[in-house]
């Protein structure tokens, strides 16, 4: 890796390249204290300490971190090409296009939709497995006969389960959007790298769960046709083989080799 992490007061501000921190300590965007790692190297060192980066200034006062002891928090969102000014030190590092926290923000409120009605189906799921259940144990046992309590049981905790995954299959899914439009908003104030992968990864996993269960329904349906061309299969050669039994010809036959199957006639 021919980048630089860079930290600053235990905080990581991202990873640049040696132009970039070049460029950013000219600017002013990196201060003499910030910190920087990269493979290879053994300690953090000050980015002015580094060969190639500038003179040395002072040491700062600050321990030497390790790279797995430094705490990774979300980037800062400064900008390394801009003049040093009061603004500079809040804008954003390779900040988020516009164009494309529109395009997602502009879907925030339909994902808002389809989650809150996903919701809603899910707490009517929910309510018509739990009335199921509690009647279905209540009507299960009046009519269930002494001795068959085992078969009642088996019936419920087979609904259960049905509904259990049912829900599952509801609630994954819900999730993800909800999750999905929460990151979009604070997308849309960060404008942040960090923000934009978390929504991609949260629309990532809605995708990948619903691209599984297609998958599913395709190997079932594969699985459909294989049973019917077997069944097919079968029909057509016990048809044939009742044919040729009821034929004078295959009559002849059959008797030809019973005979010469084992050396004597049938009896």
């Amino acid at each position: 890796m021919s980048a630089y992490l860079v930290n600053r007061d235990g905080q990581e501000l991202g990873s640049f390249e040696v132009s970039e921190l070049q460029d950013g300590l000219k600017t002013g965007f990196f201060r003499a204290t910030d910190l920087g790692w990269r493979d290879g190297m053994a300690n953090w060192q000050a980015l002015t300490e580094i060969s190639g980066l500038g003179s040395a200034p002072p040491k700062p006062n600050l321990a030497p971190l390790s790279p797995l002891s430094a705490p990774v928090k979300k980037a800062v969102n400064l900008n390394p090409y801009a003049a040093p000014s009061a603004s500079s030190q809040s804008a954003a590092i390779g900040a988020v296009p516009s164009a494309i926290i529109s395009e997602l923000t502009g879907t925030r409120k339909w994902v808002r939709l389809i989650s809150v009605v996903m919701w809603i189906g899910f707490v009517f799921v929910l309510l018509h497995a739990a009335s199921l259940f509690i009647f279905g144990a209540v009507g299960l046992s009046s009519i269930v006969k002494p001795g068959q309590e085992g078969l009642g049981l088996s019936v419920l905790i087979g609904v259960a389960a049905f509904y259990g995954l049912f829900i599952l299959l509801i609630i994954y899914p819900t999730l993800k959007l909800t999750k999905y439009a929460s990151n979009i908003s604070r997308l849309a104030e960060s404008k942040s790298f960090t923000d934009l992968a978390a929504a991609l990864a949260e629309q990532r996993r809605f995708w990948k769960f619903h691209g599984i269960i297609v998958a599913i329904y395709l190997i079932f349906i594969a699985l459909f046709f294989l049973l019917i061309l077997a069944g097919v299969g079968m029909g057509t050669m016990a048809n044939k083989a009742k044919t040729t039994a009821h034929s004078p010809a295959g009559r002849l036959e059959l008797l030809v080799e019973g005979r010469h199957g084992n050396g004597a006639p049938n009896p």
